[in-house]
């Protein structure tokens, strides 16, 4: 069974992360970086990657044991591309499929978001990695030089363009996120309170400035108090009777911090959907 990862399901996620990268770089890259990676640092990792709105991570859940994982990141600053941004199977679970379920349901999330074309990161060397890669479709678009531990490695960037021919149509909407989009236009009809006053707050005022306009808005940045976008002010967060619209991309440590103060209606605003219509 495919399903969105919970926080629970970290530390089973790096553990097959920590394992396959040593495995699969043994030779390809810096060997004091691969000796210094640990179970609780490859956590961390994940902990941070998990908080982030932008990105969601799909696991293959096996009778309660986490043997496959993708990450998916949507809003890569290419229009109308995603990133795969992650894609291991548990050593002694391959060949069975679960790469290829996980490939399917990575390409339906971002279908459902009208995203058609995927990018993929693959450091040189990763033969095996590769050559699976472009059977899946995907074709060379350049390369990103990355520095691990002061030695620079070669990372090739793959894309796979039109990704709704190779995700049948049955899958498509299988993982949508559309019933948290129908929420936060709901959420928006009554008065409310946007937190975050940067990139995600200017793309919420791109589609919703003229039809939506919210009370006030909060932002942790003290230096950015009493300032206004289009006269509405930027206040320090605070308790008030209104709904709150998250326009940033750390979720998970704004959620926290409003439920501690004792908000319960809470929604989230994702800059890579288009809510409205065009």
């Amino acid at each position: 069974m495919i399903r969105f990862a919970q926080k629970k399901d970290l530390k089973e996620i790096a553990e097959i992360h920590l394992h396959n990268r040593k495995v699969a770089y043994q030779g390809i890259m810096n060997e004091c970086y691969l000796n210094g990676l640990t179970q609780e640092s490859v956590y961390e990792q994940w902990i941070i990657y998990y908080r982030k709105a932008d990105r969601k991570i799909l696991v293959y859940d096996l009778d309660g044991k986490v043997v496959g994982f993708a990450g998916v990141k949507f809003f890569e600053g290419k229009m109308n591309c995603g990133l795969l941004d992650y894609f291991h199977t548990k050593e002694g679970y391959r060949n069975r499929g679960i790469g290829s379920a996980l490939w399917t349901a990575a390409c339906s999330l971002l279908l459902s978001e009208g995203i058609q074309n995927m990018e993929i990161f693959c450091v040189e060397g990763n033969d095996s990695a590769k050559k699976y890669y472009k059977k899946r479709g995907a074709t060379f678009n350049g390369f990103k030089i990355r520095t691990y531990t002061s030695t620079e490695t070669i990372s090739n960037r793959y894309i796979v363009n039109n990704i709704d021919k190779v995700c049948p149509e049955k899958e498509r909407q299988k993982y949508s996120l559309n019933n948290n989009y129908d929420l936060l236009l709901k959420c928006i009809e009554k008065d409310f309170v946007l937190f975050g006053a940067g990139g995600y707050a200017e793309e919420f005022f791109g589609q919703f400035g003229g039809v939506y306009k919210p009370k006030m808005i909060f932002e942790n940045n003290e230096r950015l108090h009493h300032l206004r976008i289009n006269g509405i002010e930027i206040v320090a967060p605070r308790l008030t009777d209104y709904n709150v619209v998250v326009a940033s991309p750390y979720t998970a440590d704004i959620e926290e911090q409003l439920q501690e103060m004792g908000y319960q209606q809470i929604e989230f605003f994702c800059p890579w959907h288009q809510y409205l219509p065009l």
